[in-house]
């Protein structure tokens, strides 16, 4: 999303690409957390390693100590990703069930 408040985008992006990873902060972003997470992402794709967002999130919150980290959303504790899809097939069965 890259945008602060992008939190408030979700909708639009999961219309483009319904499958995305999302990492979202509901307020502005803060560039001292913000550089430690690029930092680690690139890390682990440079070295190869997959993208685990448990454990990476783990890793990421001891390097991060600054007030406003908890308005960060992870994709694993993010729903609307979850909801969008199951919503979306839901309107699909209806469709179907009325043609």
């Amino acid at each position: 999303m890259g945008s602060c408040g992008g939190y408030h985008l979700i909708h639009d992006i999961l219309k483009i690409s319904p499958d995305a990873h999302i990492i979202a902060s509901k307020q502005i972003g803060k560039t001292a957390i913000n550089r430690p997470f690029f930092q680690l992402l690139m890390e682990k794709l440079r070295t190869g390693n997959n993208i685990d967002w448990i454990p990476f999130w783990q890793e990421f919150n001891k390097m991060v100590s600054v007030e406003g980290f908890e308005d960060y959303i992870p994709p694993y504790k993010n729903l609307a990703p979850f909801l969008s899809k199951h919503i979306k097939k839901q309107w699909e069965k209806i469709l179907e069930e009325i043609q």
